[in-house]
């Protein structure tokens, strides 16, 4: 298989792992598949929750002392480069080798490029364009998108040592207070704005004042 690793400078990878105390798989290594554009909601979405509609009250009442929310899909766009004498066929061996891993089961992922990460995911399916496929002299490239489930659009995790765990604090929120206290020293300052950064899930209302200086 000649599949390229392409060299990115600052490449975030794309990680996926399966069971919680596996060894996350970064798509770029195993596949040569780089996570090329990641949308994610801005927001989870609440499910209705349930209500008695009164008629000698006004609204509704509604039993919101405990909340849930919707499941959501999101597609993730793959480059892949291959070069050698069957290029295509390099590169629809990768994509099977991919779809293989993700074919059954939930499992894990983790984008390094926005910090986030969710669990309780499916494979849901992918996109392959005609128009995205091109080879010429020995080297073969696709785009494609890829489509996944989130079971679990709260539960916010995070990447550490290889293994894509369950984040108990919420890194924006953290590093914000560390960008505004003036104890720390002006590196610490420096990686904590770069953090906030690296998250564009960071709100302006929550910023306030902050967001003018960054």
């Amino acid at each position: 298989m000649a599949i390229v690793d392409i060299p990115i400078a600052n490449y975030k990878p794309f990680y996926i792992q399966y069971g919680e105390n596996a060894t996350a798989t970064d798509t770029k290594a195993a596949w040569g598949m780089v996570a090329k554009t990641n949308p994610y909601p801005l927001l989870p979405t609440p499910k209705d929750p349930y209500k008695n509609d009164w008629k000698d009250e006004d609204g509704d009442d509604e039993y919101t002392t405990t909340m849930h929310y919707q499941a959501f899909e999101i597609e993730v766009e793959f480059y892949m480069k291959a070069i050698g004498e069957t290029p295509a066929a390099d590169l629809h061996l990768a994509a099977w080798s991919f779809f293989q891993a993700v074919r059954e089961g939930t499992f894990r992922i983790y984008d390094a490029y926005t910090c986030l990460g969710f669990q309780r995911v499916r494979y849901a399916g992918s996109d392959f364009g005609d128009a995205t496929f091109k080879e010429r002299r020995g080297t073969a490239t696709v785009m494609f998108k890829v489509k996944f489930k989130v079971n679990d659009p709260v539960t916010r995790m995070t990447y550490n040592n290889g293994v894509i765990t369950a984040d108990d604090a919420d890194p924006i929120v953290t590093d914000v207070v560390r960008f505004t206290d003036q104890n720390l020293t002006t590196a610490q300052q420096e990686q904590a704005r770069e953090n906030i950064g690296a998250a564009p899930l960071t709100g302006i209302a929550i910023l306030g004042d902050v967001i003018d200086t960054v």
